[in-house]
């Protein structure tokens, strides 16, 4: 059984998140006109790292609406706007929590992060009154996992 959580996307308007579990064997089917969309996330948490004043998380990102997306390495779809990790320190914070090169970036603390521009993006992340910063973050392998443990 693979256990995760789906954001259910209505219309593109409502969000919903909901757990779900899925029995090996099991399967997914078409649902029409419904505008149901599966994707995969992973939940991490990562606490700042204090160096003097800084706090420091120990990854970059890349990306946002005011970007050139077709300059993004990590996405197939070179017409996507949405903030990726595209660094992560060794030994550092993010990589402690399993933040991985490539993630998108979903949700910082609570905060939509599909349509921010690159600046935006990196206020949420450095936030000096903040010492834990929780993401909302998918991968290629989030899926690719679920559906090989289906097999």
């Amino acid at each position: 059984m693979v256990c995760a959580v789906i954001l259910l996307l209505n219309f593109g308007y409502q969000t919903m998140e909901m757990p779900f579990c899925i029995l090996k064997g099991s399967s997914v089917h078409d649902v029409g006109d419904s505008a149901l969309h599966f994707t995969f996330y992973q939940r991490i948490e990562i606490c700042k790292l204090r160096q003097g004043e800084h706090l420091i998380l120990g990854f970059s990102i890349g990306g946002g609406i005011d970007q050139d997306p077709g300059q993004n390495p990590f996405s197939e779809d070179k017409s996507d706007k949405g903030i990726y990790v595209t660094r992560v320190t060794p030994g550092g914070p993010a990589e402690v929590a399993g933040l991985m090169m490539g993630d998108k970036v979903m949700q910082v603390n609570g905060w939509d992060m599909t349509m921010v521009t690159h600046d935006q993006a990196r206020k949420r992340l450095t936030k000096k009154n903040e010492d834990i910063v929780r993401l909302l973050v998918t991968r290629k392998s989030l899926e690719q996992a679920v559906r090989h443990s289906m097999m």
